[in-house]
């Protein structure tokens, strides 16, 4: 089971749009096709998207529904990175690393339930402002300890193994964004 690593709480965050800033995958891997990249450099790109949506989530103290939107943007690509890791890489693993794919799934589930919390409120609060707090310490805790004590195992698989592994996360990555219905909550 990997070591539980303790992180100061970062302050409230909140969004502000960047023209510059495209959340796709072919960007996030610096241009190099998503066809070719392995699995764990896809993960390793969404968990920089992640990270720079927490940051851009954090410069602006905007209104509090601009906030609330900003909050399920960010939540929604936890969502689709988590359903990509629950079903498509961490079967692929589970078998060989139980003990540590189940930790991560515990770490995910923790993570989940913050993300409907903050999908779920119907006012943006000094509360919800705490929970996307914790949701970023939470998230880039995960996401260091999967770099850092899983994703060196995995890469070790082979070249070809990870491509095709990529390949499938593309192709599961491909159907749940044509259709975001199920990922958006209720309306705001």
């Amino acid at each position: 089971m990997p070591q539980l690593r303790l992180s100061a709480t970062p302050r409230p965050t909140t969004l502000r749009p960047d023209p510059t800033f495209r959340m796709d995958l072919d960007s996030a891997l610096n241009d190099k096709p998503a066809e070719g990249a392995t699995a764990t450099e896809m993960l390793r790109a969404d968990h920089r998207q992640m990270k720079q949506l927490f940051a851009e989530f954090s410069k602006d103290k905007g209104e509090p529904l601009v906030r609330k939107v900003a909050a399920r943007a960010v939540c929604m690509q936890i969502e689709l990175h988590d359903t990509l890791e629950r079903k498509v890489f961490y079967p692929a693993f589970r078998e060989r690393e139980r003990q540590m794919i189940d930790w991560f799934l515990h770490e995910h589930d923790e993570v989940m339930r913050i993300v409907l919390d903050i999908r779920d409120r119907e006012e943006w609060n000094d509360e919800c402002d705490a929970a996307m707090a914790r949701l970023s310490t939470l998230v880039e805790r995960h996401a260091r300890e999967e770099e850092d004590e899983l994703f060196p195992i995995v890469d070790r698989m082979g070249e070809t193994w990870l491509r095709d592994l990529g390949i499938a996360i593309v192709k599961q990555k491909e159907a749940l964004t044509r259709s975001t219905k199920a990922l958006e909550g209720p309306a705001t």
